[in-house]
Order: structure tokens, then C-alpha cells, then sequence
């Protein structure tokens, strides 16, 4: 199970920090800043790997919020398993939620369209059909929900200004759209595209003929979600707020 967690910090004046990670195989960097950056990361930090996890020091200058990105891995079992069957131009999608509680908002993409299921009750098998003319174009949801990531990503790294416009809502439209974000791009339009780590974009699935399942959920149980930045220690008087996971995407 591979897993990207984003952190975002903040310090009231230029500062250096302390950050510990524990997980078995993980590392941290800073946010690739694409061509504004001479196409490197954007931090300051040094990173000592270690047999189990790393230990690094962070830089955030003054008056504005660093992203750093955590990426690791580790064993589990999976959530939960799907087969997907053709019935003409429609799907018959058998699911199995092997968790204790439930999915939410469970959304097929295949074909170049999008469908949206429904629940998937815990510890239960289920069974969803997926329509042909009730499905979206998957180019279509992603550009209706992805329209307010560009503002995002320009505010986000704002000293002063209006905080809350660099936040994009955690929900499940926002995360399936950021799962096929290349289809947001229009080359017609010169426009600038979206740079992220790999692995997050699942559009070479289905250019290939696969079908993706999504699922949605929240937890804060550390014992279900693990977390790989474990410590940050700060300077003495200065004061630090961390963010949670976020889905983000820069914008090159």
C-alpha cells in the first residue's frame, strides 16, 4: 500500500524545524515547484534516511504555509475488492467491503465515463449496475470539479490575502477528480497543466481498457491510518501549525 500524505506549515517568522518519520519505507520532500523552480522541490530541508523512516529539518519562511510531502509504503490488506462485468453498453459491478464500517460514495470509471453507485455497507457484498446513458463524461466531472484547483494552487503560497481560497473542500468529487487530472488539460488552450506525483493519475487505466473503482472514507484512528510524520519540534517562542492530508495538485 502506497500512500502520498501532504503536510502544510506555517511559521510567523523564518525558522527551521525538526520533522521524524516512522514508517519502515517512507521519505519527505518539499513540493516540486516545476519550471518556476529551475524544475526542483521547493524546500530548504534536509533529509537523513534511515533504516526505519527519516529525520529531517525543515525550512518555512515568514508569513506563509510550506507544503512538504510525505511519501511511504507498507503492507495491508486491501479495503476492499470489485469485479466489473459488460451487460451490453451497461456494468454489473460486484463489490466487497472487508472493513468495518462503511464506503461511501463508490464511483465507477470505465470507457471514458464516470458513474456514481451509491454506499458499500461494512463487512458486506454488494451488487451495483451501472446504466451507459447515465454515466458523465469523465473529461466533463473532472473539468466541473476541477475548476477551482488552479485558484487554489495560485493562493495557497500567499503571504497575506485570503486564506480560506487556497483550501479545497475533502470530499469525494474533489479526490476523483484529482485521480484523472491530466483530463483537465487543454492543449488548445495553452494553458498551464498540473504537475503530481506518480501514481496519483490513474488515466493510463483506463486509456488501456481497465476499470477503476473508487471508494471514499474517513478516519482518524491511528491504528487504520498511520502517520507518517510523527513529530515536528519547533524553536522555542515560535509558534507552528501543522494542516492535515490534503489532496493537492501544483501547477507547472
Amino acid at each position: 500500500m502506497a500512500r502520498t500524505h501532504l503536510r502544510s506549515v506555517y511559521s510567523p517568522v523564518n525558522a527551521r524545524y525538526k520533522v521524524v518519520g516512522e514508517q519502515r519505507q517512507a521519505t519527505l520532500r518539499g513540493e516540486f515547484m516545476s519550471s518556476w523552480s529551475g524544475s526542483q522541490e521547493g524546500s530548504r530541508a534536509e533529509v537523513l534516511q534511515r533504516p526505519r523512516g527519516f529525520d529531517a529539518d525543515i525550512f518555512v519562511p515568514v508569513w506563509t504555509s510550506q507544503l512538504f510531502a510525505s511519501d511511504w509504503w507498507q503492507s495491508g490488506e486491501y479495503p476492499f475488492s470489485a469485479t466489473v462485468a459488460a451487460q451490453g453498453s451497461d456494468w454489473k459491478i460486484t463489490a466487497e467491503n472487508h472493513l468495518s464500517r462503511p464506503l461511501k460514495d463508490l464511483r465507477l470509471v470505465v470507457r471514458n465515463r464516470i458513474y456514481v453507485l451509491g454506499d458499500l455497507p461494512p463487512n458486506k457484498v454488494s451488487t451495483f449496475f451501472a446504466v451507459d446513458q447515465n454515466g458523465l463524461l469523465l473529461r466533463d466531472f473532472v473539468v466541473q470539479n476541477a475548476s477551482q484547483f488552479a485558484g487554489a494552487v495560485q493562493s495557497r503560497q500567499r503571504a497575506f490575502g485570503d486564506n480560506t481560497s487556497r483550501w479545497l473542500e475533502l470530499n469525494s468529487a474533489n479526490l476523483a477528480a484529482v485521480s484523472f487530472l491530466s483530463q483537465w488539460a487543454n492543449p488548445e488552450l495553452n494553458q498551464r497543466n498540473f504537475v503530481y506525483p506518480g501514481g496519483l493519475e490513474l488515466s493510463p487505466l483506463i486509456e488501456r481498457g481497465d476499470a477503476v473503482l473508487l471508494a471514499w472514507t474517513r478516519t482518524t484512528r491511528r491504528s487504520e491510518l498511520a502517520q507518517p510524520i510523527q513529530n515536528c519540534t519547533q524553536p522555542p517562542q515560535h509558534d507552528v501549525a501543522a494542516g492535515g492530508s490534503r489532496q493537492r495538485a501544483n501547477q507547472a
